[in-house]
């Protein structure tokens, strides 16, 4: 019986003399943390780590997002001036026009009834002209009073409103002496191309779709002209000042920028996304640039140098941002930075990093993670 006892506790305490062995060979070594630093011997992460100056700029920029869309002051949108019905359409999508060409022809009882009342207010205007200057001839040789004469010239200036009247209307059609009496032709009212149309034959139309919010028939616009819309936030608002100049950059041409000029800034901020609205314009002569556009946009708002690292190196934990600097010798420190936004791949750095520091822009995560686990 002892004998049995003492082979069970030296199969005992071997087993624990294995154990304590065992957890010394599972601890590694190569590496060690010490608070927020991590240690790295000849451990082969060391060889997965890619580590890159902090570098120093000059000037500091903001960085916005836009949308670009048609430039008003070169843009017309036609609606139709009178109900009707479609019955040709003239143009499309793409096409150039200049200013007074025919877009459409719409088939109209109201133009024809314009018509009637213009022809009519003229030979109203002809007849109480003709009436005015024989009361006149009357009245000169006493053969009529002065008050036949006065009416006269009631009759002729409220003939010659009627006729100015008419005239206004057919005028506001935009329609010349060819069209038939049934249907007028709709013209752009500027020279450029269409980029939008929204009818076809057979259509109705009215005169208050305006009103009504509809879509115009047509668009008409210098494509070589844009705006782009600017979302500004508060903090930013001061920096900013109309006739600066900003640089845009597209996804559709991520390795090119288009210049644009700062031209107007809101005096409201919008309540919902507590930002204002800022209005630039671009030069567009190549046509590549396109309405509806979401582009990044880049205004510089000082001279002064600022610090950038590779946006590779920032890293969020806690709704803070870090990196890991390299302090030589395998010694990485885990350092919190503030930021402010980016600009060609670079984060802004605004606090908590020098310029000539040296961090980690590939691998941050696994340092990290040996942090977190405390070295085991």
């Amino acid at each position: 019986m002892r004998n049995i006892v003492v082979i069970v506790m030296f199969i005992f305490s071997g087993a624990i003399a294995g154990c304590a062995r065992g957890g010394a060979a599972d601890k590694d070594t190569r590496f060690e943390v010490a608070g927020e630093r991590v240690i790295l011997k000849d451990a082969p992460q060391l060889a997965s780590l890619t580590i890159e100056p902090v570098e120093t700029r000059q000037g500091s920029f903001i960085h916005l997002t836009g949308r670009l869309v048609w430039n008003d002051d070169a843009t017309a949108r036609v609606f139709a001036p009178l109900a009707g019905r479609v019955r040709e359409i003239f143009v499309d999508i793409g096409k150039p026009v200049t200013k007074g060409q025919a877009l459409a022809l719409i088939d109209s009882p109201d133009f024809g009834q314009a018509k009637a009342d213009a022809r009519k207010a003229d030979s109203d205007f002809a007849q109480a002209d003709r009436a005015r200057t024989r009361m006149r001839d009357l009245f000169d040789h006493g053969a009529a009073a002065k008050k036949d004469v006065e009416s006269a010239e009631a009759d002729f200036n409220r003939a010659r409103a009627e006729k100015e009247r008419a005239a206004a209307r057919l005028a506001n059609v935009g329609s010349v002496g060819a069209e038939t009496a049934g249907a007028f032709t709709l013209r752009s009212p500027i020279a450029g191309v269409i980029v939008e149309r929204n009818l076809s034959v057979g259509r109705e139309v009215r005169p208050d779709e305006l009103i009504s919010a509809m879509p115009p028939l047509f668009v008409v616009t210098d494509p070589t002209r844009l705006w782009v819309q600017l979302d500004v936030a508060e903090k930013d608002l001061s920096s900013l000042h109309p006739g600066q100049t900003f640089a845009v950059r597209t996804q559709a041409y991520p390795d090119e920028t288009f210049a644009g000029t700062l031209n107007l800034i809101t005096d409201a901020l919008d309540p919902g996304t507590r930002t204002v609205k800022a209005r630039g314009a671009i030069d567009n002569p190549t046509r590549r640039l396109k309405a509806e556009m979401y582009v990044a946009v880049d205004l510089q708002k000082s001279a002064a140098p600022e610090t950038a690292i590779s946006k590779r190196a920032i890293f969020l934990k806690d709704g803070k941002y870090y990196v890991f600097v390299d302090e030589g010798g395998g010694r990485f420190a885990r350092q919190e930075v503030q930021i402010d936004g980016e600009h060609d791949g670079k984060i802004n750095v605004t606090g908590g990093l020098a310029a000539g520091r040296r961090v980690v822009t590939d691998g941050s995560l696994l340092l990290e993670q040996l942090i977190e686990s405390g070295g085991k």
